[in-house]
């Protein structure tokens, strides 16, 4: 028998003897007797682990836990199958890999038409879901509310948030803020791949891509929404710089596509993928792959043609970093809204260490190996034979 209690937390806000209950029953042996299958699940995160932990009554009960992260871009795209790969692109910057999200879009209209239904509307499903999220959780819900407009809106750095985000005056009261916030996994702190072990130099950034677009896009013209100006709301605010804030969320994308997929560009997949910054430059992709070698990656949401330039570029910054230094087994990856030059494009060919990639490509899950100068990524395994032997040799 198997027996699922979906949303336990709110069961367990409703009656607090539940988990002791559930505890003494386990206990008891009947459940193993009568060969019981147990599924408790929860939207609420924190409160799932904290079920869990030690000073609980479940805690040592469990015999699995599973922590469903969302979709990945490939999965998450099926859900608007006929859009082109630039535009299911944007769909995943806006709506995110959420299933409950995702499942909320018409695959037959446009994506203006699913964000204006969505999210600017005033009886839209989705116009309030970062405030609800908030409230299903938290208590100071203003506080975290206002530290997540903070990072949304380009505060990356402790100070930069403590100066936006009056209430708060120092970096010790920040902190059990943004750990809470980073345990719901509505944001991401990271550090510089190549940053030393005490090295502080931490940033802040929404890990939600819809939590983002609420507050780039919602949260301003939530006055707007209500006398029912959504279409509107596209057309001057949104249309206009949706290019500007894909550009940011293009990055993670292709950090996340680096991550999964490695193993379909070079021999082996990714150990660690993150990124590099320093005062006077950045690099959008470092990581290292299963093999040792290093892996350096640009990504550019751009109308235009990405060009040798960049390339040249990326492979100047690589040199520069103390991440992956000396390390002369090194791959490089180059992401584009539009595509690239033909000159990038052969040289691409020519050099088995560097990889090109367009929407289209990155959600393919198969691709053949190219021919001379043709496709864009060379896959398989004569093309990784042929890889293996090119890197004998110096880059």
């Amino acid at each position: 028998m198997i027996v699922l209690l979906d949303e336990f937390p709110y069961l367990a806000d409703a009656d607090p003897a539940l988990p002791s209950i559930i505890q003494r029953f386990w206990d008891s042996g009947a459940a193993q007797a009568g060969n019981l299958k147990l599924l408790l699940c929860g939207s609420m995160i924190s409160q799932m682990e904290e079920l869990l932990a030690e000073r609980n009554p479940l805690y040592g009960r469990k015999t699995l836990a599973l922590d469903l992260a969302p979709l990945s871009l490939r999965e998450a795209v099926q859900f608007v199958p006929r859009y082109g790969p630039a535009d299911q692109l944007l769909t995943y910057g806006a709506f995110g890999g959420i299933p409950f999200y995702l499942q909320l879009l018409d695959p037959r209209a446009p994506l203006r038409d699913n964000v204006v239904r969505l999210l600017l509307t005033s009886t839209g499903s989705l116009v309030d879901e970062p405030v609800v999220l908030l409230q299903s959780e938290l208590r100071e819900i203003p506080r975290y509310a206002s530290i997540l407009a903070a990072i949304a809106h380009g505060c990356t750095k402790h100070g930069e948030i403590i100066g936006r985000v009056r209430e708060i005056g120092d970096s010790k009261t920040l902190g059990p803020y943004v750990s809470k916030l980073e345990r719901m996994r509505l944001i991401r702190i990271v550090k510089s791949m190549d940053a030393s072990p005490k090295e502080r130099d931490r940033r802040y950034f929404i890990a939600d891509p819809l939590i983002a677009f609420w507050h780039r896009f919602v949260q301003p013209n939530l006055s707007s929404i209500t006398q029912g100006f959504g279409s509107e709301i596209w057309e001057h605010q949104i249309a206009p710089h949706l290019d500007a804030f894909m550009g940011q969320m293009f990055e993670e994308i292709c950090r996340e596509q680096a991550a999964r997929y490695s193993q379909e560009d070079f021999p082996a997949p990714a150990q660690e993928i993150g990124r590099v910054w320093q005062a006077d430059y950045d690099i959008d992709i470092a990581g290292r792959l299963l093999d040792g070698s290093m892996l350096y990656g640009e990504c550019k949401w751009w109308e235009g043609l990405v060009g040798e330039s960049v390339l040249d570029g990326l492979i100047e910054r690589a040199s520069r970093t103390r991440y992956g230094g000396g390390n002369r087994r090194r791959h490089f990856i180059l992401y584009a809204k539009r595509g690239f030059t033909v000159a990038l494009r052969r040289r691409a060919a020519a050099e088995p260490d560097v990889i090109l990639h367009t929407p289209k490509s990155m959600l393919r899950a198969v691709r053949s190996p190219r021919p001379n100068g043709g496709s864009v990524a060379a896959h398989g395994r004569a093309a990784l034979a042929q890889r293996a032997r090119a890197r004998k040799r110096p880059t």
